[in-house]
């Protein structure tokens, strides 16, 4: 609750890199990286009978609302929106709950606010939930000051820092109107700099910092779609910890929220076919780039041993190929 306490509007950053955003069709709620906008400023209302919850107005005087609407048939997440206050709905309501330096916001009725990877139509939609994904459901919150004026516009004390983070208590003396006392540094900063200095060609060169030894192996993970195309992005991933093919299955059906039978399958990048993993995962942690294809799917009918008594020769492809696509 603290991080709420801190600033009278904020920026919800989600662990995409995203940002809660307000659709122009005063409805819609999304992820947007354009950090910038109006559209991503929340005005915080904090609740006096319980100051343990708050309240978020978007810019167009909409309230995040959690609703009873399936985001998809047969899923277990439920829409979230931006709608006009009707009394005093519970709906409405949220509850910060810090995670480390990020936050949760459970609803009155459990679940919590979780931004959505993966394929369209999860990728950049909003839900409230309460399963699988824990990372989803984290966000930053970057303070605003004062945020947005009643004319919409970014108050005194907002300022851009950079298009990824917000500065406040930024102090004007200017008599100048709003719009010309608000500061905006981008890449470009309209101050006047001192030279950088020339570097010294005979400094000793500082050895690079090491990165951090992941415990595991970071898996890549894309969802084919229920026709033959095999898509290209992989901008999904999470640590996995072990080499069994099987286990591998089971976290992936967490991860994308698939109930179904699934093939785990890698991309041969000579032929770009597909063919599913059957025995163990490449050895030293290696990571690697899979495609979760839905068993029902027509794409799943072309993979290589499927329907076939035995697909061992497969994954004695798949051992050796994947020492090429993997190293």
């Amino acid at each position: 609750m603290d991080f709420f306490k801190k600033s009278n509007a904020v920026r919800l950053r989600s662990r995409h890199g995203k940002y809660l955003f307000a659709d122009d069709d005063e409805c819609a709620v999304s992820q947007s990286r354009e950090g910038s906008k109006r559209n991503v400023v929340w005005t915080v209302e904090i609740e006096d009978d319980d100051p343990s919850v708050i309240k978020l107005k978007s810019c167009y005087n909409c309230y995040l609302t959690a609703t009873n609407v399936p985001f998809l048939l047969g899923w277990t997440g439920k829409k979230v929106l931006q709608m006009k206050l009707v009394d005093s709905e519970s709906s409405v309501i949220w509850e910060p709950i810090r995670d480390g330096y990020s936050v949760k916001l459970r609803t009155r009725a459990g679940n919590f606010l979780r931004a959505n990877g993966s394929i369209p139509p999860w990728r950049n939609s909003i839900t409230h939930d309460s399963a699988h994904k824990q990372d989803w459901f984290l966000w930053e919150v970057v303070p605003m000051g004062n945020g947005l004026s009643n004319d919409g516009g970014f108050s005194q004390n907002t300022s851009f820092a950079s298009n990824t983070s917000f500065t406040t208590n930024t102090s004007f003396t200017s008599n100048a109107p709003i719009s010309q006392q608000s500061s905006f540094a981008s890449n470009a900063s309209f101050k006047e700099e001192p030279p950088t200095p020339k570097p010294n060609m005979y400094a000793q060169q500082e050895s690079p910092t090491p990165k951090p030894k992941v415990d595991g192996r970071i898996i890549h993970y894309t969802v084919a779609e229920d026709d033959s195309d095999i898509p290209d992005d992989f901008e999904s991933e999470f640590v996995f910890r072990g080499h069994d093919v099987k286990m591998l299955t089971e976290r992936l059906k967490e991860e994308t929220g698939i109930d179904d039978d699934l093939y785990v399958c890698a991309k041969n990048h000579f032929t770009n076919k597909l063919f599913p993993l059957v025995l163990h995962l490449p050895p030293q942690n290696a990571p690697m780039y899979v495609v979760v294809v839905k068993a029902s799917s027509k794409l799943a009918r072309t993979l290589p041993g499927v329907g076939a008594e035995t697909v061992r020769d497969a994954g004695d492809t798949y051992s050796r190929s994947s020492s090429l696509d993997y190293e």
